[in-house]
C-alpha cells in the first residue's frame, strides 16, 4: 500500500521516467542478448574454426568425382538418390558460380568435380546426415582393414590413416558387399558428434585434392568470426552505456523531485509535524532515504531486469550447446534460492533497524554540535562523548552485520561456482571422450553456467538492498502522506482592500497535542488598527503559543480568530502571513548577503526602504561601517554577527515587509535599554497605521502600548494601559515593582 502511495508521490509512471524506463529495458535486453551470444561464437571458433579446420559445413561445397562415387557405395538407395540430386557438376555451372568454386577449390578446374546446388534448411540437413553417415561408414571399414597391419590403439576414432583417394579405391576393391551393408548399418547408429569427427577427416582430405588452402580456410573462419564477436562486445558497452544513461536519468530525477517534495512537505509542517518526526529524522529522510532511493532505481532497477535475462537465457542457450549437462545446474538453483532466502530472513530486520539508528546518531550529533558550549561549560565531553559512542557503537555493529553477511554469501557463490565448474569439466570431459560433447560446446557451456551465476548474484545484490529500499520509500511516503494540521481551505476568502489589519480574539482555546489541559483559557480581546498591543506574563503564560495561533502556526483548538472579520482558518496561510511581519523569538539569519535577507519579506523594495528599515531597526549605523555595507556576507545563522546585531537585522527584516500587521515576539530582550528606547520611538512613526503586537518581558518595552495584555496560566488576567493596570492588575503591579527595584538596585 505504501508503494502505491509512494509513487503517486512522485509520478514517475505519468512523466517522461517512462521513456528512459522502456529504452534503459529495450538495452539491457539487447546487452543480454550480445552478451549471451558471445560464448556461442567462441564456440564456433574452437569446435569449427580449430577442430574443424574453418569447414563449417559436414557435406562439402565441392567434392571430387571419385569422392562420390566411393561415398555413395555406403549409402541406402533412398539417400543416394537424394545426394546425388544434391550435387552436380562443376562444368555446368554458370561461368560466374564456376569462378567462385575455383577461387577456393583450384584443382576442380582439371578433375571432375561436383558442387552442392543451393538447399533449403530441411534438405541440407537432410544432405548433411546422409553425408556423416556415409563417412563414418566408409572409414570404419577403412580401419577395420587396416588395423591389423596397424598399432591396435588404432581405432575408428583415430586420425585418418588414409592419405589420399586413390588408396581408398584400393582398399574399397577389397571388401564384400556384406561388409559394407554391416558398416552402413553401424553408422545408423553411431552418435552424431562421431560421425561428424569422421566427416570432418575426410573432408580435409577432399579438400586437399581439389587444392583447397585449408589453413587460410581456417584462419580466415576465425577471423570473420572474431570480428562479428567484437561487433557484438561492441554493442553489448553501447547497450550498457544507453543503459546507464537512461537509469541514472531516472534515479537522479526521482531523487530530485522526492527532495523537492520532502522539503516542501516539511515546509508545510507544523510544529506537530516536525516534533513528530524530529529535525534529525526529517534530515535523514530527505537526504540518506532519497539517495537510497535513487541509487534502487539508478542501479539495482536495472539488474531486476537484466538478471532474469540473463539467468533465463543463459539456460536456454546452456540447454542448447549441452544439454546432457544441464541437470548440474538443478542443485545450483536450490542452494542458490535457499542461501538467499536464509541472508534475507537474517537481513529484514536489521534494515529496517539502520533508520531508526542513523535518525539517533543525527540527533545525538546535532545536539552535541549545536550545545557545544554548554557542554564545555557545564565539563559534560566525557558523559556526551560516551552517549555518542554509544550510539556509534550501535549503528557500527549493525551496518558491520548488513556488510558481513552479503560479504560471506558472495563468497559462498563463488565457492560454489567453482565447485559446480569443476563437476562441469569432470562429467564434461567423460562425454568428450565418448563424442557426445564437443570442446567448444564444454567451454560454452561453463560461460553459460558463470553468466547465469552472475545473474543470481545480480539478483542477490537487488535483494540485498531491498529491504533498504523499502524501508526508505515507507519512510518517504510516511511524510509525503502526512497532512499537516493546518490546512488551506479549499475555497479561500480573500481580504477586502484596503487592509485594516483589525484582529480579534473571540473565546480562543488551545491545547497542544498529547498535553493534559490547555495552555491557553478563553481568550477574547480586540487589537485595533494603527494602535500597539502588548503581551507580558510569566515565562510559560502563553505569550508565545498566542502570536504563533495569530500567524496559523497552529490553529485554535476552539474559539475563532478573525482578521478584519474574516476568520483566519478562511484565509490561504500564504496571503494571511503576507500581511505580517513577524519577528522571533530567536533571531534566524540565512546564509547571503544582508540584502538579501533583508529582502526576505519584499524582494521588490528598494534600497529607500532597506535603508528605512535598518534606521528604525537601530541598525543601518553598524551596516555603513562595514566595507561592503548591504552587500556584507551573512554566515550561516548569522554566526559572524553578535545576538543583538541579528536581533535587530530580524526586526529590520520585518519593517521591510511594510506590513498592516507587525509581531515582535520577545525581540527586544536582546536589546540595552537605550537601544530598546530609540528603537521603539523610531518605530512609533514608522508603523503608526499599523497593528503592533509586542511580547514582552520588560515593562518599560510595552509601557506605552495603548492595550497591554497580562497572560497568567494561560487566561487573560487583564488588559488595560500602562496606568490601569498599575491600580487594578496585582500580578502586573508585582512585574512592575520586581522590575524597578532591580532598575534602581543596578543603579
Amino acid at each position: 500500500m505504501f508503494l502505491s502511495d509512494f509513487f503517486n508521490s512522485i509520478k514517475f509512471y505519468r512523466r517522461k521516467y517512462v521513456v528512459f524506463l522502456i529504452g534503459g529495458i529495450f538495452f539491457l535486453f539487447a546487452q543480454s542478448l550480445a552478451d549471451l551470444s558471445l560464448p556461442a561464437l567462441m564456440s564456433h571458433i574452437i569446435d569449427v574454426g580449430i577442430t574443424q579446420s574453418g569447414i563449417s559445413n559436414q557435406a562439402p561445397p565441392a567434392i571430387p568425382s571419385a569422392a562420390v562415387v566411393l561415398l555413395t557405395k555406403f549409402m541406402p538407395p533412398s539417400d543416394r538418390a537424394m545426394f546425388q540430386a544434391a550435387y552436380v557438376l562443376l562444368n555446368s555451372l554458370p561461368e560466374k558460380s564456376q569462378a567462385e568454386t575455383l577461387t577456393v577449390f583450384p584443382k576442380a578446374a582439371t578433375e571432375q568435380t561436383f558442387v552442392l546446388t543451393p538447399l533449403n534448411q530441411l534438405n541440407r540437413k537432410k544432405i548433411d546426415l546422409i553425408y556423416r553417415r556415409a563417412c563414418y561408414a566408409l572409414n570404419h571399414v577403412v580401419t577395420t582393414k587396416t588395423k591389423n597391419n596397424l598399432s591396435d590403439s588404432i581405432d575408428e576414432h583415430s586420425q585418418s590413416i588414409i592419405s589420399n583417394i586413390e588408396e581408398l579405391k584400393n582398399i574399397l576393391t577389397q571388401l564384400s558387399d556384406q561388409e559394407i551393408n554391416q558398416a552402413v548399418t553401424i553408422s545408423d547408429k553411431v552418435p552424431e558428434l562421431s560421425t561428424m569427427a569422421t566427416a570432418t577427416q575426410l573432408n580435409r582430405l577432399f579438400y586437399q585434392e581439389l587444392e583447397a588452402d585449408i589453413a587460410w580456410i581456417s584462419v580466415s573462419y576465425i577471423l570473420r568470426i572474431g570480428g562479428l564477436m567484437i561487433c557484438v562486445g561492441i554493442l553489448a558497452i553501447s547497450c550498457a552505456i544507453g543503459t546507464a544513461f537512461c537509469y541514472s536519468r531516472i534515479g537522479s530525477g526521482i531523487a530530485a523531485e522526492l527532495r523537492s517534495a520532502a522539503l516542501t512537505k516539511t515546509m508545510s509542517f507544523t510544529n506537530i509535524e516536525i516534533d513528530r518526526f524530529t529535525p534529525s529524522g526529517l534530515l535523514t529522510r530527505i537526504t540518506s532515504d532519497t539517495t537510497n532511493i535513487q541509487n534502487f532505481f539508478a542501479n539495482d532497477l536495472r539488474n531486476v531486469f537484466y538478471a532474469p535475462a540473463l539467468a533465463i537465457g543463459g539456460l536456454i542457450f546452456s540447454y542448447h550447446v549441452a544439454p546432457s549437462l544441464c541437470w548440474i545446474i538443478y542443485p545450483l538453483f536450490v542452494l542458490l534460492l535457499l542461501i538467499i532466502v536464509t541472508m534475507l530472513v537474517i537481513l529484514s530486520p536489521r534494515f529496517k533497524l539502520m533508520p531508526r539508528l542513523m535518525d539517533r546518531m543525527n540527533l545525538i550529533s546535532r545536539e552535541n554540535l549545536n550545545g557545544v558550549m554548554v557542554i564545555r561549560a557545564f565539563g559534560k565531553e566525557v558523559f556526551h562523548s560516551l552517549r555518542f559512542q554509544e550510539a556509534n557503537a550501535e549503528l557500527t555493529q549493525n551496518s558491520l552485520i548488513l556488510v558481513r553477511i552479503p560479504t560471506l554469501t558472495l563468497s559462498l557463490l563463488l565457492l560454489m561456482m567453482n565447485l559446480f565448474v569443476t563437476g562441469i569439466v569432470w562429467f564434461g570431459a567423460e562425454k568428450i571422450a565418448h563424442f557426445q560433447l564437443q570442446i567448444g560446446n564444454l567451454i560454452a557451456f561453463i560461460q553459460y553456467v558463470f553468466l547465469i551465476m552472475g545473474g543470481f548474484s545480480m539478483t542477490t545484490i537487488c535483494l540485498i538492498n531491498l529491504p533498504a529500499v523499502l524501508v526508505s520509500a515507507a519512510r518517504l511516503s510516511e511524510l509525503l502522506k502526512t497532512i499537516p494540521a493546518v490546512q488551506d481551505p479549499v475555497q479561500p476568502k480573500i481580504l477586502e482592500q484596503p487592509v485594516k489589519g483589525e484582529i480579534r480574539f473571540e473565546n480562543v482555546c488551545f491545547r497542544y497535542q498529547g498535553a493534559d489541559e490547555d495552555t491557553l483559557h478563553h481568550i477574547t480581546f480586540t487589537a485595533q488598527s494603527g494602535q500597539t498591543t502588548g503581551i507580558i506574563g510569566a515565562t510559560g503564560s502563553g505569550k508565545t503559543t498566542l502570536v504563533n495561533l495569530l500567524l496559523r502556526f497552529y490553529d485554535p483548538t476552539c474559539g475563532t480568530i478573525f482578521f478584519d472579520e474574516t476568520d483566519i482558518r478562511q484565509l490561504k496561510q500564504s496571503e494571511l502571513r503576507k500581511q505580517i511581519g513577524y519577528v522571533p523569538q530567536q533571531a534566524k539569519l540565512f546564509s547571503g548577503t544582508i540584502e538579501e535577507n533583508l529582502r526576505w519579506g519584499n524582494a521588490d523594495a528598494d534600497m529607500t526602504v532597506l535603508n528605512r528599515a535598518a534606521e528604525v531597526a537601530q541598525i543601518r549605523d553598524f551596516i555603513e561601517q562595514l566595507p561592503d555595507g548591504f552587500q556584507s556576507s551573512v554566515t550561516q545563522s548569522g554566526s559572524n554577527f553578535s545576538g543583538g546585531q541579528r536581533q535587530r537585522f530580524a526586526i529590520a527584516r520585518a519593517l521591510v515587509c511594510q506590513s498592516p500587521i507587525y509581531i515582535f515576539d520577545d525581540s527586544f530582550s536582546a536589546l540595552d535599554y537605550l537601544t530598546d528606547a530609540r528603537l521603539r520611538k523610531s518605530l512609533v512613526s514608522y508603523a503608526q497605521n499599523a497593528t503592533v503586537f509586542i511580547v514582552a518581558q520588560r515593562i518599560s518595552t510595552i509601557r506605552n502600548a495603548e492595550q497591554i495584555i497580562v497572560l497568567n496560566n494561560g487566561t487573560i488576567a487583564d488588559c488595560g494601559t500602562h496606568d490601569e493596570l498599575l491600580q487594578r492588575c496585582s500580578i502586573y503591579r508585582e512585574i512592575n515593582e520586581s522590575q524597578y527595584t532591580d532598575l534602581i538596585n543596578n543603579k
